[in-house]
Order: C-alpha cells, then structure tokens, then sequence
C-alpha cells in the first residue's frame, strides 16, 4: 500500500482514499479514511493523513441521496462529480468519485481551473500480468494504483533506474503509463512501457528534466518544476513532478500548462502593451466597468483608469474621474447614445468607433474596444485633422466649382461654335439658294419667253388666215401653239415634281404594269416633239406584266426620250432598250446627239445645272435631276455613259415590287 500512499502525495490535487462501511444487513452506511494526501491540508487544515479519525460523512454535510450515489458507484463502477465549496476557502472545488478496487478515490478539483479533467473513463493500464506472481496484497496495492492512475487528469510514468558498468543511474526504463500520459504526448502505452527516457523521448538528453528525474532516483528528493518541452510528438510547456519510489524507482507526473503559459504571456503582453501605449502621450485611455441596474440592464459605467494624457485632455485628475461615471461626465445629447454604444460593446464583443464633440469645440476620436468584463477607450483629439479635412473640402468644392464652370465654358464655347457652323451653313444654304434663285429666274425668264412669243406670234399670223386656202398655214401655227403650250406644261411639270420631291411629297405606289402597252402611250406623247426624219426604235423583253410605280416610270420616259429627241439633229435614231429579268426592269435610252463632257457629268444629275453645250438649247436643268430622284425613291440605280459629237446612253436599273409592296 506504501506505493499507492506516494502516488496519492504526487497529485496536485487534495485526495482522500475511502473504505466502504457495511452494516448487518449488507447496507452502506459510510466511508473511512484509508489514506489522506498532503494536499489535502491546504483544503481541510489540521487532516490527519495517516489516521482514520474522520469518515466521509463527517468531512462532508452529505445527504442519503448522496449515499445512493455512492452505493450506485460501487456496484456500477462509474465515476462521477460533485461541487463543493471548502469551509476555509472562498473558491469552490468539484470532487470526483472513482472506484478502486472495492475502495472509493475522492479527488478535489478547483472550479476555477475551468480545463476539463482528462482520463476519468479510460481503459486502465493492464498491470495484472506483470505482477501475477506477487501476494493478493501486492493485487491490491496494484488495482490501487490503476485506479489513482486512471482517475488522475496529470500525465504518469512510472519509472525503474538503468544503470552503467560503473553502477551509476544513467536513465530511467518506463514500467507503467496512465492514460492521461497517452492522450498527452501522443503514444500508446505499448509504444512506451519498456523503453527507456532517452530512448522514447531523445530530446531530454542534457536537459534539465532529466537531471531531476536522475537526481529524484539517486537521492530520493521530489522535484517539482516548469519546463518547455519539444520533439516530433510532442510540443510545449509542462509542470513536472518527479517523485522517489521504492527501490530507486520514480514516478514522473507531468500537466500541459502551455494554455496558462500563453494566456499569462498574452496577459503580460497586453499588460505591457497598455502600458507602453498609456505612456505614449499621444492617446488618451480610460476603462470601464458597467454599473448594472435592478433590472440586469447596463445603465452606466463607472472610470477605473484614466491616463495622464486623458486628464490632461479632460482637465480632470484620476481621484475626481474615478468618483464619477460616464454619463455625468459626459455632456449634450451624447452621453445617451456613448452609454449604449459601450453596451452594445461589453455585450456583443465587437469594437466600435465614433466622434465626440466637446463642448468647447475640440473633437475626439473614440475607439471602444471589450476589456475583461468591462471596456476600454483610447481616444485622440483629431481638432486640427478634421479642420484640415474640413478645409480640404472646401478646397474639393472650390476645385469642383472651378470644373464644373469651366466644363459650362467649354460648353458654351462649343455651342457658340457650333452656332456659327450652323450661320456659315446657313448663309451657305442662302448663297446657293440666291444662286438658284438666279438661275431659276434667267432660265424662266428664257424659257417661257419663248414658247409665249411662239404663241403670240402664231395667234397674230392666225387673225390673217382666212379662207380653205390658207388652210394649210393656218394648220401650221396652230400646231407650233400646241407645241409651245406643251413645252409650258412640260416646264411647269418639271417645276411642280422638283417641289415636290423637294417637300417629301412623292411616294412609290406599284401596281401591275404592261411596260409595252406603257411606251407605246409615252410615244403617242412624244410624236409632235419628233425633228425631221428622226425615229425612235424598241428592243422590249417584257413579256410579262410587272409590279411598279407607273406613273414615275411615265414620267421617267418622257423625261429621258424628250431629251434624246432634244439633244439630237433631224434624221437621228433613238433607241430604247429594256428586259425584265426576274424582279429587275432594265431600261436603256441611247441617243446621237451632241453629247456630255467628263466634266459636266460629274453635276449632271444637280438642280437647275445644264451642260455648257446645251445653253442654246432650250431647258430647265431639272430633268436629269428629277429622274435621279425618282429611281432613287424606287431603289434603283442609274447609270450614264456620254462623249462630245457621239451621243448618250443612259441605263435604269430598277427593282420590280412584290405583290404591290414597295421594292
């Protein structure tokens, strides 16, 4: 029992080793104490480790509910936890109940470390093999020993020395491993029983660690440190006891501490942290706590810390900041919305940031940031930034107004340019008009001078003629004011199409039309204009009737063999041509007349222009300009081929309709 006693003393843990009390009837009615360990002292003062003086319900206010618990624990073997609060200390403790070999551990663990405890149900390590030839004493001390092992949450090794050939303890074989041992440094107790320190862990050669576990084995003293561990499996800070056992042999209780490592590093970070930037001078820091109110609602905060720049800034001192609280020191209409705000932070965890005005002026830049149960805020007064901001903006503004001004310029600029593009464009438009005007009033002038002189002429010769035998004179005149009459119509025609095409007017009508039956009529109309001896003859292929615009083809006919007939001398052939192939209708009128030069072809087709060798001859300039619009209304294209002294060719080609639709 002696090696299960030092177990007990090695765990850090207040733990007592209980034997069940059973009456007559086979009831439990209580515990004794089998064995107390020191730390227990620090719990109970005045415990008497060794002695039996007090059983557990004289330790422990315990109720029959909890006795049948106690009794369950022993039949089921199942582990289980109770909180308790020490007589003599103001933490709680939580104890665990284990089975152990018909006797029951209770171990104290202090509330406040908050780590779960580890290896409560884990396999034990199975001991029975090895110590089969041992007495039922040494079975029993054994099955102690598993149960303290497997209910402790401290890693265990339990060790035997190695010697050298000089009878010197060089290193230490492991005999027996805990779970909490496994579950710690990553290896099965198989991979571990039987090998030596140095060979499963070679990283404790010539380090401190092992010094001690040698020097424990070697003297038999306890050693208790905190050291910083690493290897492939296994990595950071361990408190490590190393304690004597019988025979030279060492047990070794190790807990991983790098969490409390770390978060006591980060707490003297932080603490150093504040510290350094509390002495800046540059930023104001002042903690809170919250001041609750009898609902569990934060009503306000009280000051806990208030560095020298903050009171500098508030013109206040720590002793009178410290006797107020947030809302009454702070002034307006913000102290309201800073209150919930730093709420809002102490609840939720999250950082916020907002401006504050003081009331004379000056502005702050507050961040409120979660601080243990309460808050901090660091604050810097940002007066100047936002003045300089202020006049950034203003300088943005100014920059804006100076832009969008000069894009109004600009723009204006622009339109007056374009205003006098479009003056040039229309006193353009007038000069050309002025100029047509001209044209238009000398060709009139010419052209209906003529005609109407013809007509004067003819009348006045006419009143002489009497009788049958000047029939044949009479006849004469009266054909040469039917012609001068036409010859006003036709201009008046050509005056009245021009204004129309010039207004839009005109549009594409098909209907279903006999091209033949067509020339023929523009003929009829045409024979009074024929010279001496002149002819025109037709090579039509148009079998069939097709869908155009009748009237504008009429009209483009007369216009084409009017000035075939005009342009050519007496006895001159004139040919029209013309096939409709599919849904095109080709038309060619070739003459051999006086012919166009290179030059004037190129404003043939304009209003009002004639050729410089047609200015004898009489004419409006508006023919050719008029039928280059019409083919153009009907999709067409025209095409015009003409030398000096060798004639002209002119060829339509115009799109037939479908149906009566437009082309």
């Amino acid at each position: 029992m002696e090696l299960a006693y030092a177990l007990l003393e090695t765990l850090p843990q207040a733990s007592v080793l209980y034997h069940p009390l059973i009456d007559q009837q086979g009831r439990l009615t209580d515990f004794t104490t089998r064995y107390a360990n020191q730390a227990l002292q620090a719990i109970s003062p005045g415990t008497d480790p060794q002695g039996h003086t007090q059983t557990l319900f004289q330790r422990h206010p315990f109720t029959r509910q909890h006795l049948d618990s106690f009794n369950a624990l022993l039949v089921s073997r199942q582990a289980f936890r109770l909180d308790y609060e020490a007589p003599h200390r103001s933490l709680g403790y939580a104890l665990s109940f284990h089975y152990v070999e018909g006797d029951m551990l209770c171990r104290y663990d202090d509330i406040a470390d908050q780590k779960p405890a580890q290896g409560l149900n884990h396999p034990t390590v199975d001991l029975v093999k090895a110590l089969q030839a041992t007495n039922q004493q040494l079975r029993q001390q054994q099955g102690l020993l598993e149960g303290i092992l497997n209910g402790s949450q401290n890693g265990l090794l339990s060790c035997a020395p190695t010697y050298n050939e000089m009878d010197q303890i060089v290193d230490l074989r492991i005999e027996l491993v805990n779970p909490a041992a496994s579950l710690i440094n990553g290896l099965a107790s198989e991979q571990l029983v039987g090998k030596t320190l140095l060979t499963a862990f070679p990283a404790l050669a010539d380090s401190a660690l092992m010094a001690a576990y040698l020097h424990t084995a070697q003297t038999g003293q306890l050693q208790r440190l905190e050291a910083h561990y690493q290897d492939d499996n296994l990595t950071g800070w361990f408190e490590v006891i190393a304690s004597p056992l019988p025979q030279q042999r060492v047990l070794i209780s190790f807990l991983d501490i790098t969490d409390r490592h770390q978060a006591e590093a980060a707490h003297l970070h932080q603490a150093g942290l504040m510290q350094r930037i509390s002495e800046s001078g540059h930023i104001g820091i002042m903690t809170h706590k919250p001041i609750w109110d009898q609902t569990g609602h934060i009503h306000d905060f009280a000051f806990t810390y208030v560095n020298e720049q903050a009171q500098r800034w508030l013109n206040v001192d720590l002793g009178q900041v410290t006797r107020q609280s947030v809302r009454f020191l702070a002034a307006g209409d913000d102290k309201e919305e800073l209150v919930r705000q730093m709420a809002r932070v102490v609840q939720t965890g999250a950082s916020a940031r907002r401006e504050l005005t003081l009331a004379d002026g000056r502005v702050l830049f507050l961040v409120i940031s979660p601080l243990e149960t309460g808050c901090v805020t660091t604050f810097m007064d940002v007066t100047q930034q936002r003045q300089v901001e202020q006049q950034k903006r203003y300088n943005a503004e100014l920059e804006q107004q100076v832009v969008e001004r000069t894009l109004a310029l600009q723009t204006s600029l622009a339109r007056l340019e374009q205003s006098k593009a479009d003056l040039q464009g229309a006193l353009a438009k007038e000069k050309q008009l002025s100029e047509l005007k001209g044209r238009f009033v000398a060709m009139a002038s010419h052209e209906f001078r003529t005609p109407l002189t013809t007509v004067l002429s003819s009348a006045s010769l006419l009143e002489m003629y009497e009788g049958s035998q000047q029939s044949d004179k009479r006849q004469k005149h009266i054909q040469r004011i039917r012609l001068a009459v036409k010859q006003l119509n036709s201009i008046l025609e050509e005056f009245l199409s021009s204004d129309k095409l010039t207004e839009g007017l005109v549009r594409v009508r098909p209907v279903l039309c006999e091209v033949p039956r067509l020339v023929e009529e523009v003929l009829v109309d045409l024979a009074d204009s024929l010279k001496a001896q002149q002819t025109i003859q037709l090579s039509l292929s148009c079998p069939q009737p097709v869908w155009v615009d009748e009237s504008l083809l009429r009209k483009i006919l007369l216009n084409l063999l009017s000035n075939a007939i005009k342009y050519s001398g007496p006895g001159s052939v004139i040919i029209l041509e013309g096939d409709s192939k599919g849904h095109l209708l080709s038309l060619t009128v070739s003459d051999q007349g006086i012919g166009i030069s290179a030059e004037d072809q190129l404003r043939l087709f304009e209003r009002f222009f004639r050729a410089r060798n047609a200015t004898n001859i009489s004419g409006t300039g508006l023919g050719l300009h008029i039928v280059g619009q019409y083919v153009a209304l009907m999709n067409g294209q025209i095409r015009l081929e003409s030398e000096l002294h060798q004639g002209t060719r002119i060829t339509l080609s115009l799109p037939l309709a479908k149906s009566g639709q437009e082309p």
